[in-house]
């Protein structure tokens, strides 16, 4: 999904699109489908330390952020609607890592977005855009 919002944003010519992820090959290979106006930047958004990093170097490389959607979704990890026939009831093993990415990630990426589309002092219109799967 990340990947079909950043394609006709690069086309427009004057955006600089940012990818992170953890997969640096997968990475890599989406930044060159999109050509120049793209790099990729390795991140665990797990991390609440490597995603402030990230957005700090995009930041200090553009002198601006304009734009950042959050759509991060691991969901198959874990079965949310599997069936379990004994007890005790089956334990949450799986959900630590769903809940790291689709929540918290979510959470500290606006967080940061805000941080960075307060600055510089004359900023122009800003998009936080939130979807979910």
């Amino acid at each position: 999904m990340g990947l079909a919002v950043a394609q006709p944003l690069a086309s427009r010519g004057d955006w600089h699109i940012h990818l992170v992820g953890l997969n640096a090959e997968r990475g890599a290979a989406a930044a060159s489908s999109i050509g120049s106006s793209a790099s990729f930047r390795q991140t665990n958004i797990a991390s609440y330390d490597s995603l402030a990093s990230t957005s700090k170097q995009v930041y200090e490389t553009q002198k601006r952020t304009d734009f950042v959607p959050v759509n991060a979704g691991i969901a198959g990890h874990a079965n949310f609607y599997a069936t379990h026939d004994t007890d005790p009831p089956p334990p949450v093993a799986g959900f630590d890592l769903i809940v790291d990415i689709d929540l918290e990630f979510v959470v500290s990426t606006s967080y940061l977005a805000l941080h960075y589309f307060r600055k510089p002092l004359d900023a122009k219109d800003k998009c936080l855009v939130m979807t979910a799967s």
